[in-house]
């Protein structure tokens, strides 16, 4: 028995008003340098992100996330081994 689903968590300074996505470049380059090492392969299609954040607090997201030249597309909603996420 086996999982293919990964989560990879990134936390960002606390009380800024902004987050560049742009930041997480070097994480997910490594990530992807580690798959292609190890002979792995990443579903860009089925690979999604999602922010954590206070949904009173006003914050400016710029920049975006992409792997091997794929856009990765951001969800506000997900599922986490069977349990459904908001």
């Amino acid at each position: 028995m086996f999982a293919d689903d990964s989560s990879l968590f990134h936390t960002f300074q606390g009380g800024k008003a902004e987050i560049d996505l742009n930041i997480m470049k070097e994480n997910v380059d490594a990530i992807t340098n580690w798959c292609n090492e190890n002979k792995l392969t990443i579903n860009t299609s089925k690979t999604k992100y999602m922010l954590f954040k206070n949904r009173y607090k006003k914050v400016h997201i710029s920049g975006s996330i992409t792997m091997n030249g794929n856009s990765i597309q951001e969800v506000d909603c997900t599922t986490f081994v069977g349990v459904h996420n908001r």
